[in-house]
């Protein structure tokens, strides 16, 4: 299982604030670029980012102030580059086997063992993509880490069944089991880069700290070590059926989810569930019918098992283990979680008005950016009260963020004391009851059938169910956890006419129209802890209507006796594939010219495709006995290939300057043209020039075959041996998507200047979509040649088919994206300065969005060798395919010719036969 999942979220007041930032005239706001005006779908920000279409550094903390990069597409086609807009990108990829069997032993006439066992594999890679909202001065979303994961793991059961001689009862089953479950662990999406306002820098491993206390990177997997006994009894003439159940369940590793930084998180927890369930069904009249179903349900959280609360972080304020009480805090809205903070913190004997201040209120003063308590204590590790490094009672402060002078006495607070990294207070869940676990639930049924005319029944059904309270979440905070008791009832008449095979149903559902809430969950901190709800369904009328087609036996096959031909046959098959699948590279103009092995794009495209899987269903009916036949089927199947990164970095040599562009000697000393220059104050350092790169392929093919043919009777040694001619419609897809970035990079020492500077930026984004469609003759021989006959038992055959034609039709290439690149040009260049490159001239931007078509016939060749079972009227098949398709791709980026597809593999079919 392969796949990338994208959520995004739009929020036009970030988009606005990034379109309008480094617009603003005359340095507001600190900037001062006054470029032009934003123009929609085509303003991206690039001319003013300070270092180039360099991504966030997943170590480092991001500021909001500068340079936004925006993504000036459309919704439909994003370059998921953007800041402008939330994104969480997971890709993931699974890989899972297994083998089982179960067997059983008959002990006496009345007692039966089973034993079964599954050895099960899973593997499980996940690239972890932070977001990174409002990230000013980078591009993209770089992958952090990549986590791979792997469990093997037995499970089982055994169980006993006893059929005692009762007689109080008609028919009696008691049984017994044990059963050892597992399911897999996996890894959690990443939390939110971090971000700041103002003010923050440096690395984020305290942040990260912060983050992971409540949203771990990874989960465990869930055990499960369940019991249960039970009694199945049929009673009164078989007008009554009684069965009860008791069960146990241990569980090593619950999974539970919830909403943190922005991503759905699981943890563990070990629990205990334990039960009764009783059925019964009564026919108390022969046209009456009652039934019940109930079950009595306890669940408790083992012992030690402990959470922080997102809804509660504080404890609610109560005093901790060491006798500290703490508050909730709110950081700037970049930073995805609140905080807590001692509340001593926040008590203080500032006269204000009518009463008092707290003290922290004014640290991130008041709305200016910069860093609140949140950031200073978590982010950067600081004394929130004074700005700085902890000491104790410290008596200097940073100026722009303490709040120092409003305590005289105040002893100073270690941030690195704070409970889990200040991300809250740990509760103790220990007894607690597991989510959406009712004690009691129960449902009645009543049925009462009248007899109508014309062989029609009518049945008036009703349906009452009841379930008692329960937790939303595992915390089991009353107030806001607890789930209320609710019922519903549901209402139904039903036709039938048996003979005729029409059901014809009138129902209502949740007939009082009630609106109970069944489930909830906790969105994060800085939605503001908002909950969505699940409830049932308001009032609903409906009317269905069945017919099935029972009747003669060309569609029942009511001819047991009768072995084949079938006039119909749907057959059902599957393919583990592999596809060669080359196709013209695709290439970057922007990244022409590059050296040093900086221009890996085409080395990273025609990778090895993944092995992808085939499915197909065909139907056959021969009309009589004249041996010929007529057929349609489809296929279709897919490959694709992991996303193949590759990074390629050069160090070179660049010369810089010492003396200050504002010193009025700037021209005469460092320019070299200049007969002053002074190589005393030059000096020599070296840069990075470094380049991104992923290529993924996709390929994706549908075939429909409508044949017709006979037997032509090969003699006595083949059992069958057919020839048949039709028609084939071919649709073949292949798509690579392409992204690159590179940067001829620069970092000036602090201090040194650049005279003269060019650099190179350079993006490439291609999602590339060939196609081909077209239809045309094919001719096939399928033969069978019997390996071992038995009458009783069936026949053993080696078949074969060969299948050979054309396809006439057209083939097409659609090349998207963008290929752009930008030369920038700067004097007086500093490292984290002020005084930016500036654009060159217009970036470039090469045309890529295209599209060739072009007229093909595409030979083709299908081959496949194989052993089948015949069994009456059931055969079962398995064996190889190999089938290839010329020059049926080959519109590439140039004008290359290639594009052969081969795809071969294991295949394997069932057919059964209907009629006689």
């Amino acid at each position: 299982y392969d796949t990338e999942d994208k959520y995004y979220v739009f929020i036009n007041t970030v988009s606005l604030y990034a379109a309008k930032t480094p617009y603003l005239p005359g340095g507001q706001g600190g900037f001062n670029y006054n470029l032009s005006p934003y123009v929609p779908g085509v303003t991206d920000n690039s001319e003013c980012i300070k270092y180039g279409f360099v991504p966030a550094d997943p170590g480092q903390i991001q500021t909001v102030n500068g340079c936004e990069y925006m993504d000036p597409n459309p919704i439909g086609s994003l370059n998921d580059r953007g800041h402008n807009y939330f994104l969480s990108k997971n890709p993931y990829k699974l890989i899972s086997y297994a083998v089982f069997g179960e067997s059983y032993y008959q002990i006496t006439d009345n007692l039966k063992a089973t034993a079964g066992l599954r050895w099960t594999v899973d593997k499980k890679e996940a690239p972890r993509i932070p977001s990174w909202l409002l990230a000013a001065d980078t591009v993209g979303y770089p992958v952090a880490e990549v986590v791979e994961q792997e469990w093997r793991e037995p499970t089982g059961r055994f169980a006993i069944d006893w059929k005692p001689d009762l007689a109080f009862t008609d028919e009696t089953l008691l049984y017994a089991s044990y059963a050892h479950g597992y399911k897999a662990g996996g890894m959690n999406p990443p939390a939110a880069g971090i971000v700041c306002y103002f003010g923050c820098g440096g690395s984020s491993e305290l942040a990260q700290k912060f983050l992971e206390a409540v949203h771990p990177k990874t989960f465990d997997p869930e055990f499960i070590d369940a019991y249960e006994l039970g009694s199945k009894n049929t009673l009164l003439d078989g007008r009554l059926t009684l069965n009860l159940a008791g069960f146990y369940y241990d569980y090593t590793g619950y999974q539970i989810s919830q909403i943190v930084n922005r991503a759905a998180v699981n943890y563990n927890f070990d629990s205990t569930v334990w039960g009764l369930e009783i059925e019964a069904d009564w026919r108390a009249l022969e046209n009456l019918r009652f039934g019940f179903k109930g079950g009595y349900e306890n669940t408790k959280v083992a012992d030690g098992m402990k959470a922080i609360d997102t809804m509660d972080r504080a404890n609610g304020g109560k005093p901790d283990e060491n006798g500290i009480s703490w508050i909730l805090v709110r950081p700037f809205p970049t930073l995805p979680s609140n905080c807590i903070l001692p509340t001593w913190l926040f008590v203080g004997d500032t006269p204000w008005s009518a009463g008092y201040v707290p003290e922290l209120v004014d640290v991130g003063q008041r709305g200016t950016g910069a860093p609140g308590p949140c950031e200073l204590a978590y982010v950067l590790g600081k004394d929130p009260g004074t700005g700085l490094d902890y000491v104790p009672n410290p008596t200097t402060e940073d100026s722009a963020v303490g709040s120092m002078p409003f305590h005289p006495d105040y002893p100073g607070w270690d941030p690195s004391t704070a409970p889990n990294n200040g991300a809250g207070i740990s509760k103790d869940l220990s007894g607690n009851e597991l989510p959406n676990a009712p004690h009691f639930t129960a449902t009645l049924t009543a049925d009462y059938t009248l007899p109508l005319p014309s062989d029609w029944l009518m049945t008036l059904h009703t349906d009452l169910y009841y379930q008692s309270e329960s937790w939303a979440r595992i915390f089991n905070m009353e107030g806001y956890d607890k789930l209320k008791a609710y019922t519903n009832v549901n209402l139904a008449a039903i036709f039938t006419n048996e003979d005729a095979g029409w059901k014809v149903m009138a129902y209502v559902k949740n007939v009082f129209d009630k609106a109970n809430i069944t489930g909830s969950f906790l969105n994060s901190d800085d939605t503001g802890l908002t909950t969505n709800v699940f409830m049932t369904e308001p009032r609903l009328y409906g009317l269905r209507v069945t017919k099935e087609f029972a009747g003669g036996p060309w569609w029942t096959g009511a001819d047991a006796d009768h072995t084949g031909p079938y006039p119909l046959t749907i057959e059902v098959g599957g393919m583990v594939q592999r596809q060669d699948a080359p196709y013209d590279t695709v290439v970057a103009q922007s990244f022409a010219g590059l050296t040093n092995g900086l221009n890996e794009i085409a080395d990273i495209q025609h990778r090895d495709l993944d092995w992808g899987d085939g499915r197909s269903l065909k139907l056959t009916w021969r009309p009589g006995e004249g041996g010929w036949k007529v057929s349609a089927g489809v296929r279709y199947g897919r490959t694709n290939s992991a996303t193949h990164p590759a990074r390629a970095e050069y160090e070179s040599a660049v010369t810089a300057c010492a003396v200050s562009p504002s010193h009025y000697f700037f021209d005469l000393i460092c320019n070299p043209a200049s007969p002053y220059y002074n190589y005393n104050h030059i000096n020599e350092y070296s840069t990075l020039d470094w380049s991104d790169a992923s290529a993924r392929d996709r390929e994706e093919h549908t075939l429909a075959d409508f044949t017709v043919g006979r037997d032509v009777g090969l003699g006595s040694m083949f059992s069958r041996s057919e020839i048949s001619a039709g028609l084939r419609y071919g649709e073949f897809k292949s798509t690579t998507d392409v992204s690159a970035q590179a940067f001829a990079g620069w970092d000036i020492p602090d201090g040194w200047f650049k005279y003269d500077l060019s650099v190179g930026d350079r993006r490439f984004d291609a999602a590339v979509q060939r196609e081909f469609t077209g239809v045309g003759p094919t001719l096939t021989w399928e033969a069978a040649l019997p390996l071992w006959t038995s009458p009783d038992r069936g026949q053993f055959n080696v078949d074969w088919t060969v299948t050979a034609g054309a396809l006439m039709g057209e083939r097409e290439a659609r090349f998207d994206g963008l290929d752009q690149l930008a030369e920038r040009a700067g004097q007086a260049v500093k490292a984290g300065g002020s005084w930016p490159y500036e654009v060159v001239g217009d970036p470039v931007v090469y045309a890529l969005p295209q599209t060739r078509t072009s007229d093909a016939t595409v030979p083709l060749l299908d081959l496949s060798l194989g052993l089948s079972y015949d069994a009456g009227r059931v055969n079962v098949g398995a064996g190889y395919r190999w089938e290839r398709y010329f020059d049926v791709l080959d519109v590439g980026y140039t004008d290359a010719k290639d594009g052969d597809r081969t795809i071969d593999g294991p295949y394997f079919k069932i057919a059964v036969g209907f009629g006689g």
